[in-house]
């Protein structure tokens, strides 16, 4: 599996959003390392906990600040609307597919493809048009 990590490089500069993107890329390590280890079982459901809570809380606060600054897309809305409808589906198949590894296969490659065309793409390119003013009001 391919591992990502989070670096320098994937900073917004907006602390609120890097902590929890940060965050997020943890649990997709942990997951990974569950995966690896043939201990996704024991990890399922805290992962799911835990990016459900990325959803409420996380994807609430850049929407606040992306609509502070005036960048707000309607696609953007709408990638979160969709994460937030997968992490609903994930929940309801958990209670019948609490222990198997295609389920804890499928959570990571949609978290994977998550960080890969959300937060290091959609995110970091949506930001860097205000990365300066945020720099300047912190």
């Amino acid at each position: 599996m391919d591992k990502l990590s989070w670096d320098e490089s994937l900073e917004t500069r907006i602390s609120e959003i890097d902590i929890r993107h940060r965050n997020f890329f943890n649990i997709l390590k942990i997951l990974n390392d569950a995966i690896s280890n043939g201990k996704s079982a024991l990890v399922i459901k805290d992962i799911i906990e835990g990016i459900e809570k990325y959803a409420n809380d996380h994807i609430q606060e850049e929407e606040r600040i992306l609509r502070k600054y005036n960048i707000l897309k309607e696609d953007h809305l709408n990638e979160h609307h969709d994460f937030r409808n997968k992490i609903k589906e994930f929940k309801e198949k958990y209670s019948i597919l609490k222990k198997d590894r295609v389920f804890s296969q499928e959570i990571h490659d949609y978290l994977y493809g998550w960080i890969t065309g959300h937060i290091i793409k959609r995110d970091l390119d949506d930001i860097k048009s205000i990365r300066d003013q945020i720099k300047d009001e912190i």
